[in-house]
């Protein structure tokens, strides 16, 4: 799979707005257009994110508010890491059909070599069955009735057809298949006792318990629709802490029936069957919905009824959450969900954790480099002392009288013995001076290696940063903030 960098996906966004706005040929009214462009760049955060499904979704509207060959490749891209192989086939192929000669040799390279994989990842299926006009459903999406003309693509993987005809039982049969196969699956339909039809329960609640006709059917969420007789029931959910819900229906034959339960909380449910789920969460923007509903802001404790719930949670720069709790009679369940970082997050903040290692590692060079220069030059200036040591004991020692001849010869560019000391003592003067600043650069250079050392000490490793995105408190790295700041 193409996994396209945030810039690339930048770049079609520029080239949808071109094409948007120019379009030969098509009528596209300025808000479709405005629209599209919002919905494309929500599909390339959203790409970035992970939420693969969603993306899709956006792409899709985009194009089909104003079409433009460009998105096709994002829409292919989108499919394939959804493994939809077929669709993603379907949509590269009609996007270098209908790009022609506007797209790139290298955009056309990229296309051909993922369409190329993807249709290495397509096998198909021919489906038999001894019924005529059965339905045939490959993972829920009806494909057409019996006989079939022609064989049905499907992606490689674990497949589930299911095939279903007024009068007989459904017939659900898994079938594993390699890419690039090509299988035959017979199915026997069997001739119901009774006429029959299907329900499908829809509800965004879990652990509810569903009733037909007083008879138990078995706890939500239904991967799949229930047989049941033709004619008229009644179905009945509940759970406790929530009211019970009631509703009447007549399934004729050979009917899917669907019906969308609404649990509501029961306002005067017994404490017995109550619990709370606390939110463990870093220190971030937050939002998040239990069972579909949302969570009233900053609220981290929440009343729901015992058992199963589905918790959603979006924390700023993380990828999106979904999890099941079970929450227990009277007690307080915890959550810390497995947060991981956004592709955009993760970069900045290793680049960011890089950018600190290289300033600690320049400091400690610069201030080891200062050091040893002060060090070299203050040993140096210790022999100028000693020279000049040794040159006033020499006078002290040998000169009696400044104008004596033997004393000229010591300092003969000096008249007068007080023009002498002068310059000693300006000597001594500036070699005080020259021991001052070398002091001064060995002492600012091991300030600057220490600090330097404190700075690779505190900074985070791209693990520790990783994992602070679960913390509960925020992990950062800027400027003043440069260790981990988190608890786990």
């Amino acid at each position: 799979m193409i996994r396209t960098p945030r810039r690339a996906l930048i770049l079609v966004l520029v080239a949808l707005s071109v094409l948007v706005l120019l379009a030969p040929g098509r009528a596209v009214a300025q808000s479709a257009r405005d629209e599209a462009r919002t919905r494309f760049s929500r599909g390339v955060e959203l790409y970035d994110e992970g939420r693969y499904d969603a993306a899709l979704a956006e792409f899709q509207r985009a194009y089909d508010l104003a079409p433009a060959v460009a998105v096709l490749f994002n829409i292919a891209q989108v499919h394939a890491a959804l493994g939809h192989a077929v669709e993603a086939v379907d949509a590269f192929e009609r996007y270098l059909r209908e790009g022609g000669a506007t797209i790139s040799p290298e955009r056309r390279a990229d296309a051909e070599t993922e369409l190329a994989r993807q249709r290495a990842r397509v096998s198909t299926l021919v489906i038999e069955a001894n019924v005529l006009g059965a339905i045939v459903s490959i993972d829920d999406v009806d494909v057409g009735t019996t006989p079939l003309g022609e064989r049905v693509r499907v992606s490689a993987g674990e497949r589930v057809i299911a095939v279903r005809a007024p009068g007989h039982e459904t017939v659900t049969r898994r079938v594993r298949i390699a890419g690039g196969a090509h299988e035959t699956v017979r199915i026997e339909l069997i001739e119901s006792a009774s006429p029959r039809a299907s329900l499908r329960v829809r509800t965004t609640l879990p652990g509810v318990e569903i009733l037909l006709d007083d008879r138990p059917l078995g706890l939500t969420p239904f991967d799949a629709s229930v047989q049941i007789e033709a004619g008229p029931h009644r179905l009945v959910a509940r759970r406790p802490g929530y009211r019970t819900f009631e509703q009447s229906f007549a399934a004729p034959l050979g009917s899917e029936i669907p019906i969308d339960v609404l649990m509501e909380r029961d306002p005067h449910a017994p404490a017995g069957v109550l619990g709370e789920i606390e939110l463990q969460l870093p220190d971030a923007e937050w939002t998040g919905t239990i069972d579909g509903v949302r969570i009233p802001a900053r609220q981290r404790r929440i009343e729901v009824p015992i058992g199963p719930h589905d918790l959603h949670l979006e924390v700023a720069q993380r990828r999106p959450v979904q999890t099941r709790v079970e929450v227990p009679i009277a007690s307080i369940e915890t959550v810390r969900p497995a947060l991981a970082w956004t592709p955009d997050a993760q970069q900045s903040g290793h680049a960011e954790i890089d950018a600190r290692h290289v300033a600690g590692v320049s400091t400690i060079v610069v201030g080891v480099l200062l050091g040893v220069a002060g060090t070299a030059g203050y040993v140096l200036n210790q022999d100028q002392w000693r020279d000049i040591d040794a040159e006033v004991a020499l006078v002290q020692a040998n000169c009696t009288n400044i104008s004596a001849p033997e004393c000229r010869a010591l300092h003969p560019q000096f008249e007068l013995f007080e023009d002498y000391q002068s310059d000693i003592n300006r000597r001594r003067q500036q070699y005080a001076t020259i021991d001052a600043l070398t002091i001064t650069g060995i002492a600012l250079g091991g300030a600057l290696a220490v600090t330097g050392t404190i700075l690779l000490l505190t900074t985070p490793s791209h693990g520790d940063f990783d994992r602070g995105a679960a913390a509960r408190v925020d992990v950062g790295v800027g400027p003043g903030s440069v260790a981990l700041r988190a608890t786990f």
